[in-house]
């Protein structure tokens, strides 16, 4: 029953006695009566002074014979004691012995409320006597910065709060114990030292108890724990590239059959972008793995560290991530050109790849389609800074029906391959005489291939009025370097 509901029992009885105050101003009344019996009762205790007075009344009898005027008096003066007598004989009538009765009434009640006030103020649950032990008590700084310690509470009871003074971090105890765990992160922590902590227990009816803690942090013992080593397949990748493939590693100098740590993030943060907490060495001692982008997938470009850590050895390597490039294009224009026009020097089909990797490889391939007799056209060229390369196609035989047809592209660069195509068709002049007229125009120009026209015309454009490049291979056939 609440503490509440269980004092109006208490309650009603303390106004009941209040409701006898009536019978305690009776008792008074009686009391003042008392008076005068008393003064009777003190006379009526000398019997010789009782005669006297009743002689003298006697003698007051026999001189009013005489004398009746001062007789009068007399009477007057008997009425006192004779109502002081009536009273007396009236006193013990009047007088009820039960008048104190609500005032033992009265008693009880206070006592009850007293013992509910009592029971009120009294603490509900045990005093507090919690325990702290930390796990372990001694550790060396490396597995501090790594697996921290464990603080646990225990002797409380249910809904205790239980607040940590190393974090701040507090807890409500859902039973007898409470654990905290504590690890220095951010490896704030650099030399050996103790630690000590308190942990302040709260419970609901009692003042809050504080408790104390400690542990020991030591230093590593480096005679015993070696660097390895720790290889990389690339040590610089582009962003999207690791998040495709990953770097692969390998270590070795491990003890054969452990389990090693790894872990890679961004030099001078905690930006971790992989943990493998297994990785399992070989019986020859070497670890190995791919690292890949396992705790997030916003990676920017950065200077990045692989992290390898066994029993007695660790290891490390550095990496970089790039930005991404834009992805590389190839520009065929234009996409269909008369014979004509595709024998003239000046225009021809210009080929062109964008966003390659500066100072990387581009190359090119043209390939006619279906039965030729113009062979296929391969050439290799540097992309410069702005990351393009060009070339511009053209046929040198004055026998231009030749060249009428359709062609692929290919152009190679890094890991990419752009493809394109062009038609060269018949025009006004298909068949005509142009170019160099060095040839019967029976017959393509033959360089030890058909596509011999092609090759000895090939021509790099100019950027920004710049000729970035200039490269020929000379026909085989004898062409000189006009005919290009």
């Amino acid at each position: 029953m609440p503490k509440k509901l269980a004092l109006i029992p208490a309650l009603a009885l303390a106004i009941a006695g209040l409701g006898a105050t009536p019978a305690l101003a009776d008792t008074a009344a009686a009391d003042s009566a008392y008076s005068a019996p008393a003064a009777a009762g003190v006379a009526a205790e000398n019997p010789e002074t009782a005669e006297a007075t009743d002689d003298a009344a006697a003698a007051d009898d026999a001189a009013s014979t005489d004398d009746p005027a001062p007789a009068e008096p007399a009477p007057a003066e008997d009425p006192t004691p004779s109502e002081g007598s009536s009273s007396g004989d009236d006193a013990p009538a009047t007088e009820t012995p039960d008048a104190p009765s609500p005032a033992e009434d009265e008693t009880p009640a206070a006592d009850a409320t007293t013992d509910e006030a009592e029971e009120e103020t009294a603490p509900a649950s045990a005093p507090i006597e919690a325990t702290v032990t930390v796990d372990p008590s001694t550790v060396d700084i490396f597995d501090f910065w790594e697996d921290g310690v464990t603080i646990t509470v225990s002797g409380l009871e249910k809904d205790d709060v239980v607040t940590n003074s190393l974090t701040g971090e507090t807890k409500t105890a859902k039973g007898s114990t409470v654990e905290f765990e504590y690890f220095d992160d951010a490896e704030e922590i650099v030399e050996a030292q103790v630690v000590d902590f308190a942990v302040t227990v709260e419970r609901a009816d009692q003042e809050p108890q504080e408790f104390p803690g400690r542990f020991t942090i030591t230093e590593e013992d480096y005679e015993e724990f070696q660097e390895g080593e720790l290889s990389l397949a690339t040590d610089s990748m582009s962003v999207s590239e690791f998040k495709r493939k990953g770097i692969a590693y390998s270590g070795k100098g491990f003890i054969p059959g452990e389990t090693v740590f790894a872990v890679a993030a961004k030099n001078g943060t905690d930006e971790i972008i992989y943990i493998d907490d297994s990785v399992e060495v070989s019986q020859d001692g070497v670890v190995s793995g791919v690292i890949r982008a396992t705790e997030t997938n916003d990676i920017a470009p950065g200077e990045y560290f692989l992290f390898a850590d066994g029993e007695l050895q660790f290891s490390m390597a550095e990496f970089t991530l790039t930005a991404d490039q834009a992805q590389a294009s190839l520009t065929v224009s234009p996409k269909t050109i008369d014979a004509s026009d595709f024998a003239n020097k000046d225009k021809g089909v210009t080929l062109t790849v964008s966003d390659c990797t500066p100072g990387s490889d581009v190359r090119f391939v043209v390939t006619p389609k279906g039965n030729s007799d113009v062979t296929a056209f391969d050439q290799t060229l540097t992309a410069v800074e702005t990351g393009t390369a060009s070339v511009n196609v053209f046929g040198t035989s004055s026998r231009t029906q030749a060249y009428v047809g359709d062609y692929s592209v290919t152009a190679t660069c890094g890991d990419d391959t752009l493809t394109g195509e062009f038609s060269v068709t018949s025009g006004a002049n298909a068949g005509g005489t142009t170019g160099t007229g060095n040839d019967s125009g029976s017959q393509l120009p033959r360089t030890g291939a058909d596509f011999g026209g092609l090759t000895g015309g090939l021509a790099l454009l100019l950027v920004g009025g710049v000729a970035v490049a200039m490269t020929m291979r000379r026909a085989k056939a004898g062409q000189a370097p006009t005919e290009l």
